[in-house]
């Protein structure tokens, strides 16, 4: 009896160190599968830079109702999701322009008219990653590709310096399970797996409504937004 209480709390040991394991371990292994594919982030948006100065003629402006619809879209572009509707908006704006000019948006100009957005997208998802590895592991972590990509936001003033700054001083935070404060000096409750998730996940977004823009000022005989995906998916079997 006393042989078959021993097992069983050798066993309940053994599963709660595997539990506590795997529950500390996993978003860091998912979050560190993550760095080829930061390299590349990074090799896209330098191409981006490369290809766009084999163009040596200056593109037309938009008239000012034209950037107007335009700036409602990419306003809500780095909030939430785009539908149809929003989609349609810069449909219309591109045909509209392409009709006027006779000059059709290529995909290299339409990324290069993106690119900070693109920056603060790669900026904000790496540094959701850098807050995951630091709350997993109880260790503050700051990756090369962040601080590289964090350059990238101060030279194109994506953000302010004191609010970099807070995104830097909150990867402490998370890995100590402190109080997180702002570039204005808000303190807000601990980072949880949630927030770290979130931040990710509106990262994911705006890449999404990144592409569908892109598609859109460079396809804007489509009808349906979902053409984007297949646009991708034969970009990938190209590869």
């Amino acid at each position: 009896m006393r042989i078959a209480k021993l097992i069983i709390r050798v066993l309940s040991i053994s599963l709660v160190g595997i539990f506590l394991f795997y529950t500390t371990s996993f978003g860091s292994n998912v979050a560190q599968k993550e760095e080829s594919a930061n390299g590349k982030r990074k090799e896209t948006l330098d191409k981006i830079l490369d290809d766009s100065d084999k163009i040596t003629h200056k593109l037309p402006e938009y008239t000012i109702e034209e950037q107007t619809r335009l700036n409602v879209v990419k306003t809500k572009l780095m909030k939430e999701p785009l539908d149809e509707e929003d989609l349609e908006i810069v449909r219309e704006v591109q045909k509209s322009y392409t009709k006027r000019t006779g000059i059709p948006f290529t995909e290299i100009q339409a990324r290069k008219m993106m690119y900070d957005t693109e920056i603060i997208f790669s900026y904000e998802y790496e540094l959701g990653r850098c807050y995951l590895i630091s709350f997993d592991t109880k260790k503050p972590y700051i990756s090369e590709e962040l601080k590289w990509f964090r350059k990238k936001m101060e030279s194109f003033v994506c953000a302010s310096i004191s609010k970099l700054d807070a995104d830097f001083k909150n990867i402490n935070y998370a890995a100590n399970n402190e109080i997180c404060i702002d570039e204005y000096g808000n303190e807000y409750h601990p980072l949880t797996r949630e927030d770290i998730f979130k931040v990710i996940e509106n990262a994911e977004i705006l890449k999404n409504n990144i592409d569908k823009y892109i598609f859109a000022l460079t396809n804007y005989d489509s009808k349906s937004s979902d053409d984007s995906n297949v646009h991708k998916k034969k970009n990938g079997n190209n590869k």
